[in-house]
C-alpha cells in the first residue's frame, strides 16, 4: 500500500514536471514568434514607401521583391481590385510594358554572340527589298529661274519671272544608315512612335500592323543626321524585334520564350495567355483608380508586349545580378556596359547600355542599372547595383510611377 502511494506521488510529480516543461516550451515559442515579427528598420522603411504609394493608388496591388547577395524577400501590399480584400500573390500577372525592351535587347545580344546576326549590321539588310529603312541624306537645293507666260484672255500675254528650287541628295555626302545597335541603345534618331499610329489612347498599339509599319517606312525621311544622342524610341525597339523575326523566321514571342525565358525558368512571361494565366492577369487601373483595358500589341510587341509575375521577374533579376548561374551571364554582363553618356531634364546625368539605363545613386559615386515602365494601367521597375549585388523589382496594377521608390530602396540596401 505504502509503495503504491509512493509510486502514485512519483507519477504525479512526473506528470506535473512534464506539464511545466511543455508550458515553458510554449512560452519560449511565443517569445521567439514575437521577436520574429519585429521588423528591421529597413523593412519599416520599405513599408513606409509602400504605404505612401498606396495612399495615391487607392490601396491597389503593389509587390516589392528584393535580392541582396542572393537572399530574396518579397512583400505584397493592397488589393488586386477595389474592395475584394485579396492581396496580390507570387503568380499574379502584370503588364511589364517597356521592361519588354530589356528582353528584346537580350535577344539581340544573344543572337549577336551566337553569330546569327551582326550587332552593327544595317537595318536595311533585314527588311524586305521593297521596304526602305530610314536613312539621313544631305539634301542640296539649287535655285532655278524660270519665265512663265500667262494668257490674259484678250489675245495678250503677261510674262512673269520666278525663282524655283531643285533639291537632290548631295553626292559628296555619305548617307547615314540606321544600324541595329542604334535601335538597342535608342540612338537611331527615330521618333518615339510612327506618325500613322492609329491606336486609341486606351490601347495605343493594339491595331498597328506590319502593313502599317511598312507604309510608314516607305514615306518617312530622317529630318536630321544621326547624332548618336539618346532619343527614346518605341518604334526603334519594334524595328529591332521585327528584324530578328525576319532573320530567324520565327515569331517574336517564340524567340523570347526559347532564347531567354525558358533558359531562366521563367514559365509565365510572354505575350499570349493560357486559360490559367488569364485568371491570374490583374486588371489595370489608371492614376485615378479606374479600371482600364489591357494594352495589346501586334508588330509593336517588342517595345512593350510582355506580361510577367514577380516570381519570374525575381529570376530575371537574379540572373542579371549574377547571384545564380545561368547560360546568359555573359550576355547580361555585356548589356549593362554604358554606350552613350547623356544629360537631360528627365534622367539627369545618365548612360544607356543595351536598353538598360545606368544612373548615379548619388552616394559615393555608386551607379545602378535600371529601367521603368508605365502603361495605361500598370507600372513596373527593375534595378540593381552590380558592385553590392543588391536589386529590386516593383510591380503595380496602377499607372503611377514607381522608379523613385525603386531607387530609394536600392540606395538603402546593405
Amino acid at each position: 500500500m505504502f509503495n503504491e502511494a509512493i509510486l502514485n506521488i512519483r507519477n504525479k510529480n512526473y506528470f506535473l514536471k512534464k506539464i511545466f516543461f511543455i508550458c515553458i516550451l510554449i512560452f519560449l515559442a511565443a517569445i521567439q514568434s514575437s521577436f520574429g515579427q519585429v521588423k528591421s528598420s529597413f523593412e519599416m522603411f520599405v513599408d513606409s514607401l509602400a504605404k505612401s504609394y498606396q495612399s495615391s493608388n487607392n490601396n491597389l496591388a503593389l509587390i516589392i521583391g528584393m535580392n541582396s547577395h542572393g537572399k530574396e524577400q518579397i512583400y505584397y501590399y493592397g488589393e488586386t481590385e477595389k474592395g475584394n480584400a485579396k492581396k496580390p500573390s507570387l503568380t499574379s500577372l502584370f503588364e511589364i510594358g517597356q521592361l519588354t525592351q530589356i528582353f528584346t535587347s537580350s535577344l539581340y545580344a544573344d543572337l549577336s554572340v551566337k553569330g546569327i546576326i551582326k550587332g552593327d549590321d544595317e537595318l536595311q539588310k533585314y527588311l524586305p527589298v521593297d521596304v526602305p529603312a530610314p536613312i539621313f541624306e544631305k539634301i542640296v537645293c539649287s535655285p532655278i529661274s524660270k519665265e512663265v507666260v500667262v494668257p490674259m484672255g484678250d489675245n495678250s500675254y503677261r510674262k512673269y519671272e520666278y525663282t524655283g528650287f531643285t533639291c537632290k541628295p548631295d553626292p559628296e555626302f555619305r548617307a547615314q544608315p540606321i544600324l541595329l545597335c542604334y535601335l538597342s541603345t535608342h540612338t537611331s534618331g527615330l521618333p518615339d512612335r510612327p506618325v500613322n499610329l492609329k491606336g486609341r489612347k486606351e490601347n495605343p498599339y493594339g491595331n498597328y500592323s506590319k502593313e502599317d509599319l511598312y507604309t510608314f517606312l516607305r514615306s518617312f525621311n530622317m529630318p536630321e543626321r544621326i547624332g548618336y544622342d539618346f532619343r527614346y524610341s518605341n518604334l526603334g525597339m519594334a524595328l529591332l524585334g521585327h528584324a530578328m523575326e525576319i532573320k530567324t523566321k520565327q515569331s517574336y514571342e517564340k524567340l523570347i520564350v526559347d532564347s531567354i525565358c525558358s533558359r531562366l525558368g521563367m514559365s509565365h512571361t510572354g505575350i499570349s495567355l493560357s486559360e490559367t494565366e488569364s485568371r491570374e492577369f490583374l486588371y489595370g487601373h489608371n492614376a485615378s483608380g479606374e479600371v482600364v483595358p489591357h494594352w495589346t500589341y501586334d508588330i509593336m510587341a517588342p517595345c512593350g508586349g510582355l506580361h510577367s509575375n514577380i516570381g519570374d521577374m525575381m529570376k530575371f533579376l537574379a540572373a542579371n545580378l549574377g547571384t545564380v548561374k545561368t547560360p546568359l551571364k555573359d550576355v547580361f554582363d555585356y548589356m549593362h556596359n554604358p554606350r552613350i553618356i547623356f544629360h537631360n531634364k528627365k534622367f539627369g546625368d545618365a548612360s544607356i547600355g543595351l536598353s538598360w539605363m545606368v544612373s548615379p545613386l548619388g552616394i559615393e559615386n555608386r551607379n545602378y542599372v535600371w529601367l521603368n515602365s508605365l502603361t495605361g494601367g500598370f507600372a513596373s521597375f527593375i534595378g540593381f547595383e552590380e558592385t553590392t549585388l543588391n536589386g529590386v523589382v516593383i510591380l503595380s496594377n496602377t499607372a503611377l510611377p514607381v522608379e523613385e521608390m525603386g531607387k530609394n530602396i536600392i540606395s538603402h540596401m546593405e
